[in-house]
């Protein structure tokens, strides 16, 4: 069974790979040109639920999405075969945000804003089709028109997998507090995450796609790695975030709408009824003052 796809007839003139796709194609003939990602699967069901997702995926024409154009789906069956290949193809890319950041490029602060305001535009219309979002440099891409936009998880359920198997290989990770705890140690709660001085649900925060997001515009601007905020004995350790808006380093715009965005999105505070708290005013989890430490809590397995 082939689902009826003009995309899928052209040919692949470049292969590319990011942490995001993987392995995508840059497919291109007649006039038309797209960017293709193809998924094998053994069982029908898995398939079908992917290609239920992308039903939904391209309904969606906010700008500020890389657009699903269209997919084939082929079962290929033989003796010693019985797979399910899903075709997918988005709009034709350029670069990663990570590629652009890589080679160099130097974004200017309204370049930053409008990177921010993607963001915050995408993570709406995501959850509004209750659609996951997984955030970081490899998901925002620049199309072959000049876009920047966020491209969503093609499978469902991977947003935390991500995150996981990335903070396993000791590989750059964007994510809040509250995240940063469930994946370090899902086994601690309560108490003996309290005793840790684990982040838990006594701070608030953005929310989480929002922080995120809000972590992934301030390492761009900067133009270094941020990641020394999860170096901390409780995870995440916010005096990096403190420092750099209560004393910005020269050249950062304090007066730039970007910097009051960024400062109100990535503000960390207790919240207020556990501030008041007897039996917890003098823990200091409440000012989060961490000592930096070379090793990170291992993962649970």
């Amino acid at each position: 069974m082939k689902s009826d796809c003009p995309l899928s007839l052209l040919p692949r003139v470049k292969t590319q790979s990011c942490d995001f796709l993987g392995n995508y194609y840059r497919v291109e003939g007649g006039g038309l040109r797209a960017t293709e990602v193809e998924f094998s699967f053994s069982s029908k069901s898995a398939a079908k639920e992917l290609l239920e997702r992308l039903q939904s995926l391209k309904a969606s024409r906010d700008p500020s999405l890389l657009r699903v154009l269209d997919h084939s789906y082929f079962h290929q069956k033989s003796l010693c075969s019985n797979r399910h290949l899903v075709k997918v193809f988005l709009e034709d890319i350029d670069l990663s945000l990570k590629e652009m950041l890589d080679r160099g490029d130097k974004l200017t602060v309204e370049e930053l804003t409008n990177l921010l305001q993607t963001g915050l535009n995408a993570i709406q219309v995501a959850h509004k089709q209750g659609v996951s979002v997984a955030l970081m440099h490899e998901s925002f891409f620049k199309t072959r028109d000049g876009r920047l936009c966020l491209a969503l998880p093609l499978e469902p359920n991977t947003s935390k997998e991500l995150f996981r198997a990335r903070l396993i290989q000791g590989r750059p990770i964007y994510a809040c507090p509250q995240l940063i705890w469930e994946l370090r140690d899902a086994r601690l709660r309560g108490g003996e995450a309290s005793r840790l001085g684990l982040p838990g649900p006594w701070v608030q925060f953005a929310p989480p796609d929002v922080f995120t997001l809000g972590l992934i515009v301030l390492e761009a601007w900067l133009g270094k790695s941020i990641q020394k905020i999860y170096d901390g004995p409780k995870g995440f350790d916010p005096s990096f975030l403190t420092e750099f808006f209560s004393n910005p380093k020269e050249g950062v715009q304090k007066d730039s709408q970007l910097f009051e965005r960024l400062k109100k999105i990535l503000k960390v505070e207790p919240k207020p009824g556990y501030v008041n708290s007897p039996a917890n005013r003098n823990n200091n989890l409440i000012t989060f003052q961490t000592s930096v430490r070379p090793d990170r809590p291992s993962l649970p397995p």
